[in-house]
């Protein structure tokens, strides 16, 4: 696999992936085969860094670290009996959302991106995500789930389905997760349109 870079000088120039990468040779295959590598070739290296209010404060996962979030996540959701099901995913910006979107695909879910409820927003919109994704259960934060629990009676789809806070999914059961069977051409995620005119429309987008 090529990329399109620019050098110092501002040139496009294509460079293989592979080289970039050496002498590492991770798998261009499903999502946790991805992280799996990686978590083996390099478990103490950053994954994932997130700057709410700038470079004083810092959060950042390792591969490991990610990793055993994600498997605890996705061990709860199988033993709830989501296996296979569709997962709204709404959290505000944070790792929450990453550690959720990883413990999706190790659980062998479709994971659903969708903006948190908020009282100025119409929850119309996000209640025809879920009904349009069939979605079972959604994930977020208890400080959504707080927030929300007073704005349910207008959404019949979003009150019906489980809601998890994903951060109280205790990292002990990373040891509990069984590895899904997951093939390239399965889908990952379902991306809805951002607009507010119309239904909601979701676009498939495949592991690899």
């Amino acid at each position: 696999m090529n990329l399109a870079v620019h050098s110092r000088r501002g040139e496009l120039t294509n460079v293989k992936l592979a080289d970039l990468l050496a002498p590492f040779s991770p798998p261009e295959t499903v999502f946790v085969e991805r992280l799996r590598y990686w978590t083996l070739a390099k478990p103490d290296e950053v994954s994932f860094r997130f700057l709410p209010t700038g470079d004083e404060d810092v959060r950042q996962y390792t591969f490991s670290q990610l990793d055993q979030r994600a498997r605890a996540i996705a061990a709860h959701l199988i033993a709830e009996g989501h296996r296979g099901q569709r997962a709204l995913l709404m959290f505000p910006p944070g790792l929450e959302f990453v550690e959720a979107l990883f413990g999706c695909f190790y659980a062998g879910m479709i994971a659903v991106p969708a903006y948190p409820p908020r009282r100025n927003r119409n929850m119309g919109r996000i209640n025809a995500i879920s009904e349009d994704a069939e979605a079972a259960v959604a994930l977020t934060i208890t400080d959504v789930i707080e927030r929300s629990d007073g704005m349910l009676d207008d959404a019949p789809s979003l009150k019906q389905i489980n809601w998890i806070a994903s951060e109280k999914i205790p990292t002990e059961l990373c040891s509990d997760w069984v590895k899904p069977k997951v093939n390239a051409t399965d889908t990952a995620i379902m991306q809805y349109t951002s607009g507010s005119t119309g239904s909601p429309k979701g676009v498939m987008l495949t592991h690899f």
